[in-house]
């Protein structure tokens, strides 16, 4: 039971991590590809949206 409940615990961490740097990074890829200040603003808000969203589903799931 403890191993089950580290590995859940590990994955979690380890998907928040990986929409953390997506998050980080997809503002930095528009920037260098010449999009405007405010699209990647847009994106980026939208990007966080859709983490807030999808996690508060997981957490009603799990």
């Amino acid at each position: 039971m403890i191993r089950s409940v580290n590995l859940i615990l590990f994955v979690k961490g380890l998907r928040t991590f990986v929409f953390g740097i997506v998050s980080v990074l997809t503002p930095i890829y528009l920037a260098m590809l010449g999009f405007s200040p405010i699209y990647v603003g847009v994106s980026l808000f939208f990007v966080v949206l859709g983490n807030v969203f999808f996690q508060r589903i997981v957490d009603l799931v799990w």
